[in-house]
């Protein structure tokens, strides 16, 4: 219900987007300076970024169904739950950081702070068992839409996630983890999610 919610959540902020064009006029008034950090095809800065965003933000429910499943298969459910929930709520329910933003930069905003929660669970992860958690490269897509966000929100978004995953590392125990069902189950639902797709060639 939830990922079926989720959807129809990002569907209506393309149609909002398509009816209005306010994130595609932001994105223009702001593109020379996008362009400092971001490599666009010539003739068409506003629509690669938008063709990125879209695949960026239908990224999170497939990452969230890709984690379940792993979760599953391997019986790590009740570790993973809480990371799981709390993705699906920065969509549902948004951070309240910025309660006044338009529809889709609002979602692209959430869709950050999801993506950057996993990030940050797997650094801390590695830097307490020596390991990750998810063989995960989201580092140049999110370059590209903290970029888009701006300073300084996009380092509240960062900051946010952060505390999040400091506060859902502490009350789990990820030690206990069967790692090698967990590992082989996350290289089969990765491929699914496959994030190869967000297509960030762009990037310098």
């Amino acid at each position: 219900m939830e990922q079926t919610n989720l959807r129809a959540l990002i569907a209506l902020a393309w149609e909002h987007e398509a009816e209005h064009g306010s994130f595609a006029e932001k994105l223009e008034e702001r593109l020379s300076h996008i362009q400092r950090a971001v490599a666009l095809p010539t003739h068409e800065g506003v629509q690669a970024l938008l063709r990125f965003v879209r695949i960026y933000i239908d990224h999170v429910p497939r990452l969230i169904d890709a984690l379940g499943g792993a979760a599953e298969e391997s019986g790590v459910v009740a570790q993973l739950a809480p990371l799981v929930n709390l993705m699906e709520d920065f969509l549902l329910q948004g951070s309240g950081l910025r309660p006044d933003q338009r529809f889709l930069e609002e979602v692209l905003d959430e869709a950050y702070l999801a993506h950057r929660l996993v990030d940050s669970m797997n650094n801390l992860y590695r830097m307490m068992y020596g390991k990750d958690l998810l063989k995960l490269d989201m580092m140049s897509a999110n370059l590209i839409v903290h970029a888009l966000i701006g300073e300084p929100f996009a380092h509240e978004l960062d900051e946010l996630a952060e505390e999040t995953a400091r506060g859902l590392m502490q009350g789990q125990h990820f030690e206990t983890m069967p790692l090698m069902r967990w590992q082989s189950s996350w290289e089969h639902y990765s491929t699914l999610y496959n994030v190869h797709q967000l297509g960030v060639s762009f990037l310098r």
